[in-house]
């Protein structure tokens, strides 16, 4: 009898399922959007987010992808989901108000508040890194607690639990608050050398530890399917429930970067360069950012920007209308149509470069005023040149942040890609010339999330023996190989690359100033 599993890949603007098989094929994806209305900005840069909407498309997923077990069993159902979200719940396990959001950009005051309850900003990333191993961002969930505690304090005072968005799924499933080592640490609480939460940072910041969920490893089977669940969503009903991981983390394990020396760039919405390791270091810069892993004993440190196929989708949105109505009413793929038009213009975009910046920076410098920023324009560019240049960008951005996490990883051997991006064969090939290394492409490439889900929930329940081997069952679907004479010219790139930071802060700093 063939077994199979679901995993459920919980992202801002819909949830992805995926059932795969004992041989981790794809065997049935289904995408589920949320309901209109479900999400909700108040204020700009607030933005909340219902997460009765989350299950509503997760149910919808998994019926859709269930009926197709065929010739066997669903035996476990895992989850990678958007990091550091805040879903507060009241002492009867129900939700107090919507979900504040990872895109959520509200709380960089309570960032700094916590600095300075730690001593200072100085003395608190000193304090942070010590305990933590990570600096705070507003993005992590720490921030939003405290959020909570004074804006809207008798919600806060309601809390018994303050769930990521992913553990909430499981909640729903089985009744069982908890969370994984992953997402704990996307909480900017969690202590990563001792594997537990930082009652030294809790005191100094005022937050109870009762609220925090137990915490457990990615692959540890957390409970049995509820029978009314199981009942509703067609599954039999000894589905075991596996604890799962925050989607940074997961994205990197299901295009198989698990081994050492693999590394995974991630092309979704931002883009992340990233890899696992198995002894603890210390992040002694604090920029980027260091995870445990979905494997028990490892950690990933990863690095990147808030830029990637978005800054794709900024160029096409704004500069590529025309050609979007073309290529919807001939039925093609915009995106496609802009890379297939960049594979004419020649490596290093004739003196065009781009810095990725559109929405700051986190690694290697921590800087939510930065700007990007096109450099280099001459009257022969044309929109082709853009679109290269954009690219080529991106692509040396990582190659800087690897050199950032480069103490942690170790040396870059070969790249698994993954992510909306990596559909385009020209930005695959970029990657593999800027990086110097093989790129590899795997045929669930698309399904990042959701196959690392699935991996999690077959080594739970023992259809493979651990994550490396049910990666080396992946089929590749196209292997890029650097071109070694590109790689010098993008190397001499990158020293250019490495001085836009310096050479910009102060005039990106004023532009934001007269805003």
């Amino acid at each position: 009898m063939k077994r199979y599993v679901i995993g459920v890949d919980l992202g801002t603007s819909g949830c992805k399922v995926l059932l795969a098989d004992e041989l981790t094929n794809c065997v049935a994806a289904s995408r589920q959007t949320y309901a209109e209305g479900s999400m909700v900005q108040l204020h700009p840069g607030w933005v909340d987010q219902d997460p009765d909407a989350w299950v509503a498309a997760m149910k919808r997923g998994i019926i859709d992808v269930a009926k197709n077990a065929i010739g066997g069993k669903v035996e476990a159902i895992s989850f990678s989901g958007q990091m550091h979200g805040l879903i507060a719940l009241d002492a009867d396990g129900k939700t107090i108000r919507p979900c504040i959001t990872c895109a959520d950009g509200r709380t960089e005051e309570q960032c700094q508040e916590i600095y300075e309850m730690l001593g200072g900003r100085e003395e608190g990333r000193k304090k942070l890194l010590a305990c933590t191993n990570n600096y705070m961002f507003p993005s992590f969930t720490a921030t939003k607690i405290l959020w909570l505690k004074k804006y809207e304090p008798e919600s806060f005072k309601r809390m018994s639990a303050a769930l990521n968005p992913k553990d909430y799924l499981r909640y729903v499933l089985t009744g069982i608050i908890g969370t994984d080592v992953s997402d704990a640490c996307g909480y900017g609480l969690f202590d990563c050398r001792n594997n537990c939460w930082s009652q030294e940072i809790l005191d100094a910041i005022g937050i109870p530890a009762d609220i925090l969920p137990p915490v457990s490893e990615s692959d540890t089977v957390v409970g049995t399917i509820l029978p009314e669940c199981a009942k509703e969503l067609g599954l039999p009903a000894d589905v075991k429930i596996v604890a799962g991981g925050g989607d940074a983390v997961t994205q990197t394990t299901g295009c198989g970067a698990v081994r050492p020396g693999v590394f995974t760039v991630t092309l979704g919405t931002g883009s992340l360069i990233g890899a696992s390791f198995t002894n603890y270091v210390d992040n002694t810069l604090g920029t980027p950012q260091m995870f445990r892993s979905n494997s028990a004993g490892r950690y990933m440190a990863f690095g990147g920007t808030g830029s990637g196929g978005g800054a794709l989708a900024w160029l096409q949105d704004r500069f590529f209308r025309a050609e979007k109505e073309t290529a919807d009413l001939c039925g093609k793929n915009v995106f496609a149509m802009m890379s297939e038009e960049a594979e004419s213009v020649p490596a290093g975009s004739e003196g065009l470069m781009f810095y990725p910046m559109l929405v700051g920076q986190r690694c290697p410098y921590e800087d939510a005023d930065t700007c990007g920023a096109f450099l280099g324009m001459r009257m022969h560019h044309d929109k082709r040149h853009f679109v290269r240049s954009l690219m080529e960008g991106i692509a040396l951005c990582l190659l800087d942040n690897y050199d950032v996490i480069r103490p942690m990883c170790g040396d870059l051997k070969e790249v698994s890609i993954t992510g909306g991006g990596a559909g385009s064969d020209l930005w695959c090939q970029i990657h593999a010339d800027v990086l110097g290394v093989k790129v590899i492409r795997y045929a669930s490439y698309s399904h990042g999330g959701a196959m690392g889900a699935c991996m999690i929930a077959g080594c739970g329940v023992g259809i493979w023996n651990d994550l490396p081997h049910a990666a080396s069952l992946f089929q590749i679907d196209k292997l890029f190989t650097p071109d070694e004479k590109m790689h010098r010219e993008y190397l001499e790139m990158l020293k250019i690359y490495k001085q836009f930071y310096p050479a910009l802060e102060g005039i990106n700093h004023s532009i934001m100033e007269l805003q």
